[in-house]
């Protein structure tokens, strides 16, 4: 600096010291240069007052009076030169390729986030290319280092000072001491000198300042590693052996904190490319003093010198070491991911999964799998032998004739054997039925996943502990009073109560927080548990110490076992699944309970391997107990106890991961580093509830990988959220360790399958998994076909289709026989419990049938799939996936009889009929199955289904089933109040939602739309899960209706189906409150259908609520209506009984518009009679209130009255009659046949609570007539159509589900055209009530034409099935099939005719079928623009043939329809006037209706 420059006095002193001193002389100033110095201070104090600016920077050059006249005698063009790169010319070496390289290892300038206000360190200026040009290993022509080795550095620190380069002018002293330093640190630094050079060495660093001293050591270690791998500099063309990148990131720093900057610190991150293995190995020892230079210890001025933290991140470019792959990755790319160990940066690990008993060696797996598909273009490799005996030597590697490989992140380099031919013989798939992403733009995803290498820069500190327990000041005064009573006790011998004590406070890792929660008397309890374990260990055979401690109070809880690292243990005390079935699987609001627990740091005293596991419950306290939902504020909604222990940079991480958790239908998945340590932290998020018995299925998705864990937490968040934080590590080496893979391998693949074991945590085969016999796809593909098979394979056979042909069905006897055997067969042939018992005998056949699947089901469509493969994978390649002929000869031989023969036969029935599936997308939250239906047996399933949908969670199970690919239908939940309840639903599960989609399809038949049906079967430990399997479900199919767009995220799948599909959905029982969110969750995912894809949405989103305009009462109403119309009744005077009470929409609307006297209403609560008539007044309070029959005021009850609720025995009737049970009596009470009624109107219940088995308790023994006349059934499927044709047998006049509650569903379809005919502008002006209620005009129009039509179309049908049975005499239920199947069949003749090429033809039809509020405000133009031409051709068909039935009848014939169409071709030519061109003739569509079948149907 310029104030040093003008001390002249200072200078004149020291050289007037070192004249009096002859030992002390100043370096190159002779006795006659030191007398000249007084002068030449004098010249310097007379230049700098004269100057007339103040001197900044004073810059010493070497060289005098000779050197600058022969300087000056130099041209232009070479004085211009630096004189660095003029000094090394002549190399035959590219010496400037090396400075390139050495270049990049110089961090540029880095964006910095707006958040820090702190830049990164600039490099010195000194630095320039010339001068790095000095240090590269081959530029040394100037500057041979001659001499030892042992010398090397000593020659290199004076090579500027008295060496070779001592020379070169004119050069500034601090560049002089830079390249001194650097070529030091290049050859071996401070440690290789001699003490005399090390003085030396710390003058130049003096003269250089820190700063520069600091990035010499740093660039002379670079050099150093250059020069390993180009000891003699490269030739021209010569391929580079390395390539580096360098860069700054953030990180913390507690011990250089800065105020301002959240203890910020900078890191320098190298990351070094090498060619291949072999130059990996030959740099590794200069990788290590690179990273030296990096240590606090080395830095300038040591610990709290100038110095920056290096990160070094070593990659292969192509690699020569086979590693383990983990995953399922198939496809005709033959792709295989590597992975190469970090326990040196030179040593990669070649390991395996751990092998099972009766599997190949894991090396000989991967061996035969390198002889299959590929090997390495270097036969250098390196592989880390079991510790139990020497690597066999049969196994080499292979050289590779085809193969490029690619590098990715975390040490994984991908192989892609895209041009590699099949070598199992079994075609694979076609890349061309992968589900390619669109030209829209990327679906929001339900499941966030850290993409590996995408999120983050910042890691964790290694000595970040996550949690500080607050210090528990009265910890030594306790610890003194449990002694006391240890003591006291006489237990524990006098002479152990002092260390053991001590033992239980300081060497377990137990934190403070216990220590503070227990009691004295509580911690002597546990004190003394141990020590009795420690004495039992010492009496066993086998010493092996054993401890199992359990506490359970009402707001916490403690358990202590002894683990053995990374293993699973099925037979022991089980904490881990105890927590999460007492404690986290209930956690909500209050009752949320956090859980914190601890591994000791070293085995147990005698316990060989075993380790002491910890084990923490609290309740938790919020700050905020009832926040809304989308609150996401950690210091809000976080428990006290968690806020005051966790550090600020954990309450950072949970709060970015919290903030994505609420956008999110599934789990946020996070993966963190742990600075310096071979550990991860996994962090997880996922809805409280959601995840049942997740705690402890993560321990053993680790454990299957060789991981451990050394701490975890659960939190809780009073928004309603979880949060999981795993630290997780490798199991110490041994010879079990050595089977598994690295951690940077194991710990991806668990990040992919946390959303596979989030679906279904625990499944039937979980004990395999456990176990390692089966992986986890494995466990949970039998999961799936255990599911499968229960609802399928107990089929009734041929035998019983011969029995049927048999017997008279129309033979009351007969039938019922065939009903009851048709149930018992389905039931007791093969339960559940059987299949599952025949599944888990044949490990091998899953393995090999899983196998098959995944070769169909898993594509690998990018170059680099960080979805690393398993070792089922691994099998895929080597063991040969077989075909399905093999698969069949497998099963034939293993089998040990018939009915296993037939279960297992059933896994290939559901691998051929699997279309696409969401099995393998790295985010899900249940599994999702699109079936080819074509399997089912037309003896039982005469109707054929369109398309089948099969979810699979932990909470639920359902299935979707439609009959047209354009079709609609609501979805429901199904509950069951008990296990027995849940078995008979699981059991008629398929077959009732295939009856109410066919009973939808007779329904839709004056609607575009075919029918469907999805039903959502709740679990049976999981009643109260309901929205989370209703949101599960859903986002579950719209993964295989959406073309996927994030990779990594949400991967293509393989479509067998080749065909997009659209599916319309609406609301049915339990889900009414629900399809708002449906719908919104289809536009955040980027669904273009999202505005019709539910209907029954709440008006703010443009839906027309069933239940407040009654549309499904409209069309009941009319039938009801009309048979008070065709027999002339008094509506006022009909005695009625209904089931559905008026807390349901049907059944309140049902009260609301009629006007008969209620003699008797059942519903969800129980039984309400009143012979005299139910208080009407009363009753419509209740039915406007949408309140059950308990809340009836049974004061307003006549003397004849009564009410009998479901909670109620014992219960004694004004009749005398006593009601033992009020479950069964409600549950029967439909089928009693007193009191009279005159009508009932079914407005719930269960399907089929009328069947031949009850049916002829509602007929009078004596006088053969049905004691209630008039039937009108709303409910879906209540009545059996065997019990239907009974009744009408016997006089009652029944109109079937299909007919009469078919408004609904044409409300919902008119709601679906208006979305689709609006643009999203348009929808919301017109279609959409505003925040305040105002409906928009539009809107309230439309619904009263809505309602118009629903009017008419149910009045329609009704006078054409009375007027057809008045005719023919045919039961009415009959008729109501057969006119339903002739327009759905004259609707697709319709179809495939050329009527919709007629424009005319088409226009006029349209503008007949459509609203005319819809064609007045959009227009058909733009009508016919915007709607799908399927949809609008369904809605021409339907038109056409639903009025042409209604018109003629059923029993019409083509020349009918000829004269019909006629008719409407006339109206045309009419309204074309004066036009005299005619249509061309169009060929109608044929006619043979008398021979319809009969068929059943549903809403």
């Amino acid at each position: 600096p310029h104030e040093r420059f003008r001390d002249t006095e200072k200078l004149q002193a020291a050289v007037k010291a070192s004249q009096q001193n002859k030992m002390d002389d100043i370096f190159r100033v002779s006795e006659r240069r030191a007398s000249q110095v007084p002068a030449v201070a004098f010249l310097i104090q007379c230049l700098t007052e004269a100057l007339p600016m103040k001197i900044k920077d004073v810059i010493f050059g070497q060289g005098g009076v000779r050197e600058g006249a022969l300087f000056e005698n130099l041209g232009k063009e070479t004085r211009a030169l630096d004189p660095l790169a003029v000094a090394g010319g002549g190399r035959a070496v590219d010496w400037e390729a090396e400075s390139d390289i050495l270049r990049a290892a110089i961090p540029s300038s880095t964006p910095v986030p707006p958040t820090i206000t702190l830049s990164p360190p600039h490099i010195p200026e000194i630095f320039t290319p010339e001068l790095l040009g000095c240090i590269v290993p081959s530029k040394t022509g100037f500057a041979d280092l001659d001499g030892t080795k042992e010398t090397t550095a000593s020659v290199a620190l004076r090579l500027t000072t008295s060496g070779a380069m001592a020379k070169v002018l004119p050069l500034r002293h601090n560049q002089r001491a830079a390249i001194a330093l650097a070529l030091c640190a290049r050859y071996g630094g401070p440690e290789s000198l001699p003490p005399e050079d090390r003085r030396f060495l710390h003058r130049l660093q003096a003269l250089a300042e820190p700063e520069i001293s600091w990035w010499c050591n740093y660039i002379g270690a670079v050099a150093a590693l250059i020069s390993h791998l180009h000891p003699v500099g490269f030739k021209d063309g010569q391929k580079r052996r390395i390539n580096l990148r360098a860069e700054w990131v953030g990180g913390k720093d507690k011990k250089n904190a800065d105020a301002n900057e959240g203890n910020m610190r900078w890191i320098l991150r190298l990351r070094v490319n090498f060619e291949n293995e072999m130059w990996r190995e030959a740099g590794a020892k200069a990788l290590g003093g690179l990273e030296k230079v990096g240590k606090r210890k080395n830095w300038i001025g040591g610990r709290e010198g100038v110095g920056w933290k290096i990160k070094l991140e070593t990659r292969l470019k192509e690699t020569a070491a086979a590693a383990f792959a983990v995953g399922t990755v198939l496809g005709d790319s033959r792709s295989i991911t590597l992975t190469v160990g970090k326990e040196s940066p030179c040593k990669p690990r070649l390991e395996m999964n751990h092998q099972t008993e009766g599997r190949p060696h894991p090396y000989e797996l991967m061996m035969r799998y390198l002889d299959r598909c590929c090997a390495f273009k270097c036969n250098r490799m390196q592989i880390n032998p079991y510790d139990c005996g020497k690597f066999p030597s049969r196994f080499k590697a292979k050289a590779v004739k085809r193969g490029e490989i690619l590098r990715s992140s975390h040490q994984t380099t991908t192989l892609n054997m895209a041009h590699a031919a099949p070598s199992n013989g079994v075609h694979n798939k076609h890349f061309d039925n992968v589900a390619r992403a669109p030209a829209r733009t990327p679906s929001p995803q339900p499941t966030h996943l850290s993409v590996p290498g995408s999120h983050h820069q910042f890691v964790v500190e290694k000595d970040e502990p996550g949690y500080v327990a607050p210090k528990f000041e009265g910890k030594e005064q306790q610890m003194e009073e449990v002694m006391d009573k240890v003591e006291e006790k006489g237990f524990i011998p006098e002479d152990f109560v002092d260390s053991e004590t001590k033992w239980f406070y300081n060497e377990l890792g137990i934190d403070d927080s216990y220590f503070s929660t227990e009691s004295a008397d509580a911690i002597v309890s546990h004190i003394h548990s141990l020590y009795a374990a420690k004495v039992a260990a010492y009496a066993r055979d086998d010493r092996r110490l054993e401890m199992r401690l359990d506490k359970e109070a009402a707001d916490h809880a403690v358990y202590i076992d002894t683990s053995k690292p990374g293993v699973s243990v099925e037979d022991g005390p089980r904490y881990e699944q105890r927590i999460d079935e007492k404690y986290l699987n209930a956690s909500k609001g209050s009752k949320s309970y956090r859980v914190e627990t601890f591994r000791s740091a070293s085995p147990l005293p005698g316990g060989g391997e075993n380790q002491l596991r910890c084990y923490f419950v609290y309740q938790c306290h919020f700050h905020q107990k009832n926040p809304s939902p989308e609150e996401t504020s950690i210091e809000k909604i976080g428990d006290k106890r968690f806020l005051q222990k966790a550090t600020d940079n954990t309450k950072q991480i949970y709060q970015g991961i919290l903030e994505y958790a609420v956008q999110r239908t599934g789990p946020v998945i996070e993966l963190f580093e742990v600075e310096g340590k071979n550990t991860k932290r996994l962090v997880i998020a996922y809805k409280q509830g959601s995840a049942m018995g997740f705690f402890s299925a993560l321990s053993d998705l680790y454990h299957y990988y060789g991981l451990t864990s050394s701490r975890k937490y659960v939190e809780q968040f009073s928004n309603g959220y979880t949060i999981m934080s795993i630290y997780i590590r490798p199991i110490a080496q041994s010879v079990v360790s050595a089977r598994f893979p690295p951690i940077d391998a194991s710990i991806h693949q668990i990040m992919k399958e946390v959303s596979l074991l989030y679906c279904i945590p625990r499944t039937k085969f979980h004990s395999h998994f456990a176990s390692g016999r089966l992986s986890l796809q494995e466990t949970i593909y039998a999961h799936c076909v255990w599911v499968f098979v229960g609802h399928f394979l107990n089929r009734l056979g041929s035998e019983y289709t011969t029995l049927a042909s048999v017997l008279d069905v129309n033979n009351s006897v007969h039938a019922e026989l065939l009903s009851k055997l048709k149930r018992r067969l389905r039931n007791e042939t093969f339960t559940a419990d059987y299949i599952l018992e025949i599944i888990n005998r044949y490990p091998d056949l899953i393995r090999s049938l899983y196998l098959a699947f995944a070769n169909t089901h898993y594509v690998q469509t990018r170059e680099s799939d960080d979805f690393l493969p398993t070792l089922s994978y691994l099998r895929l390649k080597v063991d040969r996936v077989l075909s399905d002929t093999e698969l069949k000869e497998m099963i034939s031989k293993s089998a040990a009889n018939e009915h296993h023969e037939m279960v297992m036969t059933s896994f290939r029935v559901f691998n051929k009929c699997v279309l696409k599936t969401n099995f393998y997308t790295p985010t899900k939250v249940a599994l999702s199955f699109r079936m080819d239906p074509s399997f089912l047996p037309p003896e039982e399933y005469s109707q054929p289904l369109y398309g089948m949908f099969l979810i699979i969670s932990s909470e639920f199970r359902g299935f979707h089933l439609r009959f047209r690919d354009i079709a609609r239908g609501g979805i429901r939940i199904v509950k069951s109040r008990s296990s027995e309840a849940y078995a008979i639903n699981a059991r008629s599960l398929f077959d009732e939602n295939y009856g109410l989609a066919n009973t939808q399809q007779r329904k839709n038949k004056d609607i575009p739309e075919g029918g469907s049906k999805g039903v959502i079967l709740l679990d049976g430990n999981h009643q109260d899960k309901a929205r989370v399997a209703f949101e599960k479900y859903i986002d579950s199919i719209l993964d295989l209706l959406l073309p996927p767009t994030s990779p990594g995220i949400k991967d293509p799948i393989v479509d067998l189906h080749g065909k997009e599909e659209i599916l319309f959905m609406g609301p049915d029982e339990n889900t009414a409150d629900l399809v708002d969110w449906a719908t919104e969750h289809a536009r955040i995912r980027g669904a273009p259908w999202w505005k019709s894809f539910f209907t029954g949405k709440s008006p703010k989103l443009g839906g027309i609520p069933h239940d407040v305009y009654g549309m499904t009462t409209l069309s009941v109403r009319e039938y009801v209506l009309g048979i008070y119309r065709k027999l002339h009744l008094d509506e006022a005077q009909i005695r009625k009984l209904q089931t559905g009470g008026p807390d349901g929409d049907l059944g309140s609307n049902e009260i609301l518009l009629g006007r008969e006297r209620y003699t008797a209403i059942v519903d969800g609560a129980g039984v309400l009679v009143d012979p005299a008539g139910i208080d009407r007044k009363e009753l419509l309070r209740l039915a406007q209130a949408r309140t059950m029959i308990s809340g009836f005021d049974t004061s307003k009850l006549s003397k004849e009255g009564y009410r009998v609720l479901v909670e109620e025995n014992n219960v004694t009737l004004p009749t005398g009659e006593v009601v033992h049970n009020g479950t069964m009596f409600r549950n029967t009470f439909h089928v009693r046949a007193s009191p009279t009624y005159d009508l009932f109107v079914p407005c719930g219940g269960r399907p089929e609570s009328i069947d031949l088995g009850n049916v002829a308790k509602l007929i009078d023994v004596k006088t053969k007539k049905a004691v209630i006349p008039y039937i009108v059934e709303g409910a879906n499927l209540f009545i059996t159509q065997e019990a239907k044709l009974r009744l009408e047998k016997a006089g009652c006049v029944v109109f079937k589900d299909a007919s009469a509650n078919k408004g609904g569903v044409t409300s919902s379809s008119l709601e679906v055209l208006a979305s689709l005919s609006f643009d999203d502008e348009g929808f919301v002006e017109n279609m959409c009530v505003r925040a305040d209620g105002t409906a928009p005009p539009f809107y309230k129009a439309y619904v009263q034409q809505v309602q118009a039509v629903i009017r008419e179309n149910a009045r329609l049908e009704f006078e054409a099935i009375w007027t057809e049975s008045e005719r023919g005499g045919e039961a009415k239920s009959i008729l109501s099939d057969k006119l339903s199947l002739e327009i759905t069949k004259l609707q697709e003749e319709i179809q495939e005719t050329e009527l919709w090429d007629d424009e005319r033809l088409r226009r006029s039809v349209l503008s007949d079928a459509l609203p005319g509020l819809l064609l007045e405000r959009v227009g058909l133009d733009l009508i016919l623009k915007r709607v799908p031409e399927s949809y609008l051709r369904s809605i021409f068909g339907s038109y056409l043939a639903s009025r042409f039935v209604y018109e003629y009848g059923i029993s019409t014939s083509q020349f009918a329809f000829f004269s019909f169409m006629n008719k409407r071709i006339a109206k045309i030519r009419r309204s074309d006037e004066p036009r005299t061109s005619s249509p061309p003739t169009r060929e109608l569509p044929s006619r043979s209706i008398s021979s319809a079948s009969t068929h059943t149907a549903v809403d």
